[in-house]
């Protein structure tokens, strides 16, 4: 059994390890999810003061056909063209996980959209942190910093855009499947 000493002492380095997520949770969520709630119900222009209003901003959207019309998008949307995709996708890499002709032709075709937007991306951010002639070195220099050689460094901070890609729900379902095949 802990001493209640030590039990402290791992509460409080919880609270110091948490502390950051859990500031940026308030600041960056709950705090504009709890005034938008409150600014619901006043009227709001932002240069005057909120009124109260009550519940009349949610009489007249509910009045409001084109808030119907945007439901009823956003219904189909969910229960039609997510599913859809989904199973399109499982469909695919079931399709080109099997034995046929042409299969990694097949392969490359299908996730070939998928990998240009990443090459968009990095071709970019390649262009942004040049060390000759990068927008970001250009800035730098402003404040009298010489990046030509450290640029490089910020590089692995890049998001890969791989998860963003329409092929990636294609590529997961290929992946579990050639797993599944590699231990039957």
């Amino acid at each position: 059994m802990r001493s209640s000493k030590e039990s402290r002492r791992q509460g409080r380095m919880f609270y110091f390890f948490v502390s950051p997520w859990l500031l940026g949770f308030i600041v960056l969520a709950l705090f504009p999810i709890l005034a938008s709630l409150y600014y619901s119900f006043t009227e709001y222009d932002i240069i005057n003061t909120p009124v109260f209003i009550g519940a009349d901003n949610y009489r007249e959207l509910f009045q409001d056909e084109q808030f119907w019309n945007s439901i009823g998008v956003t219904l189909k949307y969910t229960f039609i063209s997510v599913p859809l995709t989904l199973l399109l996708s499982l469909f695919f890499a079931m399709l080109i996980n099997q034995k046929i002709p042409f299969r990694g032709f097949f392969r490359t075709a299908m996730y070939f959209p998928s990998m240009i937007s990443g090459v968009s991306m990095a071709l970019l951010w390649f262009w942004v942190f040049n060390p000759q002639a990068g927008l970001f070195n250009y800035v730098l220099s402003w404040f009298g910093v010489d990046p030509s050689s450290n640029s490089h460094r910020m590089l692995p901070l890049l998001k890969d855009g791989e998860e963003c890609a329409s092929g990636a729900s294609l590529n997961d379902f290929s992946n579990v499947l050639d797993l599944q095949y590699m231990l039957s």
